[in-house]
Formats: structure tokens, C-alpha cells, sequence
């Protein structure tokens, strides 16, 4: 059997890149709510926040965007527990990079709305009401070495730490190598969830510290499919996952399309896996 590492040991593996050269040939983001247009490349160079109830901290609707937090916050718990307040909202925008910082206190933390070829690395997400990362009909995006912590609250449903949904698109994207601890729920609390995805791997992420409705608690879980979506487009891989619980509720959980299931750790969950067409080394305890 492989050994089960201690959660000590992998949080070591998701230190953010606080660390890395500062981005100076940028346009600096000085205020918020702001929205970006144009294409460059843009940074914070202070931490920032927002006391705003709804919208979006930063909007991007351009195409080749990226942002450089560069160590620094973005803020929003001046929006209070009933914001619906995004951190950063790309609204059908491709080519946009987010990486090295920290987002905390919104409704939302990143949602990437349609678009594509996107990529959000190296970001703390913490003290989201709702979700952490979500994409919505994004195609080839990757998630990877973030940090989504305590998301939601104990009366709140459907808190997701990291989600991938869409109809139409939700093609080809990559959630690895991230942890994902703290989600808080009355009903479904849910680690990474996602819904009619094609072609979606969910690799090397560690997922620790999910409540909510013993039945509707799950690390990973696949929805059924929306009414006459074809169920078997739906295809991902899930793999080298560390599932850590502590009793109640399921590891993997797949009620919708077709899932390849392999060398995942799960431990303290009442079930490990439920419905993998393909489930093969996996350690379940």
C-alpha cells in the first residue's frame, strides 16, 4: 500500500510563489472595482479591497490579459455575508493568466465565464461565501498550485471549493495540484465539483476538511448531467488525489458520464468511491 502522507507534509507542496521576482514592467491596478480592456500585462503593487455588495473586484473582458498579484491581497469582506461580490470575473476573455497572490472574503473567488487557453497558478482563495474557482463554460484552462481555503459558512448550501461546469463548452481543462481545505455547508459541501465536462483531469490535488449533510459531503462528485446533454461525452480522469475526512460523506462520487479513477488516497470518509467506470489502485481507508 502507498503511503498516506501527512497533511503536513503536503501543505508544504502548495506554498504560494510569494517568493518569485516582483512584475514591474506592468500597468498597476491602484483601485477596485476596476474593469480591464485592453490586453497587457497588469499588477497589483499594494494590497487592495472593496466594500462593494455585488458586481466584480476586477472584470476582464479582454483577450490576453494577465495579472500579477505580486504577493499582494485583494479584499472583500467589506461586502459583508450577503456580497455576491466577485474577486476577479474574466467574462468571455481568453489568453488571461492570474497567479501569485491572495483573494479573500468574496461571494466568489475567481470565476472564468466562457473564454479559453486560461491559466490561474500560485493563488491563496480564501474565505469565499460560495466558491473558490469556478469556471463556467471555459475550455482548456488550468488550475494549478492553488490554495482554496475555508469556503463557505455553516447555514450556507452548495459551497464548492473549486467547481467546473457548462452546456456548450467546459472542454479540456485541468485542475492539478491544488488544496483545496475548509468547505463549510449545511447541505452539499463539496471539495472540486464539476458537471458535463469533457476531457477533465483532477490530478495530484489534496482535499482535507469537507462538512456538510453526511450524504451530500464529497471531496470530488460529478453531477448527473443537464436534462439532454449526452451523458456519455462526458469523460475525466481522476487521479493521484489525497482525499482526507473525518468519517461522513464521500471520497469520489460520480453520477453523470464517464470517470477513469486511479491511484488516489482517501481516508475517513464513510464511502470511498461510488461509480468509477475505471477504479484501479486506488488506497481507501
Amino acid at each position: 500500500m502507498r503511503v498516506i502522507f501527512t497533511i503536513v507534509a503536503a501543505a508544504a507542496s502548495f506554498v504560494t510563489s510569494c517568493a518569485q521576482a516582483e512584475t514591474t514592467a506592468c500597468t498597476a491596478i491602484t483601485a477596485v472595482p476596476t474593469t480591464i480592456s485592453v490586453q497587457g500585462v497588469y499588477c497589483l503593487k499594494n494590497n487592495l479591497s472593496t466594500n462593494a455588495v455585488s458586481g466584480a473586484a476586477i472584470t476582464v473582458t479582454s483577450n490576453h490579459v494577465t495579472i500579477d498579484f505580486n504577493g499582494f491581497k485583494l479584499g472583500g469582506l467589506g461586502g459583508g455575508s450577503s456580497s455576491t461580490t466577485i474577486g476577479i470575473l474574466s467574462s468571455n476573455a481568453s489568453f488571461l493568466s492570474v497567479r501569485n497572490g491572495a483573494i479573500k472574503g468574496f461571494h466568489s473567488g475567481i470565476v472564468l465565464a466562457w473564454g479559453a487557453n486560461n491559466l490561474i497558478e500560485d493563488m491563496q482563495v480564501d474565505g469565499s461565501l460560495s466558491r473558490g474557482i469556478a469556471i463556467s463554460e471555459a475550455d482548456t484552462t488550468i488550475l494549478r498550485r492553488n490554495r482554496v481555503t475555508n469556503t463557505g459558512t455553516p447555514s450556507s448550501q452548495y459551497i464548492y471549493g473549486i467547481s467546473a461546469t457548462g452546456t456548450s463548452s467546459n472542454r479540456n481543462n485541468i485542475i492539478t495540484d491544488n488544496m483545496v481545505s475548509g468547505i463549510y455547508a449545511n447541505s452539499f459541501g463539496i471539495g472540486i465539483a464539476f458537471q458535463n465536462a469533457r476531457q477533465l483531469e483532477i490530478s495530484d490535488n489534496t482535499i482535507t476538511n469537507i462538512t456538510g449533510e453526511s450524504s451530500n459531503t464529497l471531496a470530488i462528485y460529478a453531477f448527473p448531467p443537464l436534462s439532454g446533454y449526452p451523458s456519455n461525452e462526458m469523460r475525466a480522469v481522476i487521479r493521484h488525489n489525497m482525499l482526507i475526512n473525518t468519517g461522513a460523506g464521500f471520497g469520489i462520487g460520480i453520477e453523470g458520464g464517464t470517470a477513469i479513477c486511479t491511484d488516489n488516497s482517501i481516508l475517513g470518509f464513510a464511502t470511498g468511491i461510488i461509480s468509477c467506470a475505471v477504479s484501479a489502485r486506488n488506497d481507501v481507508m
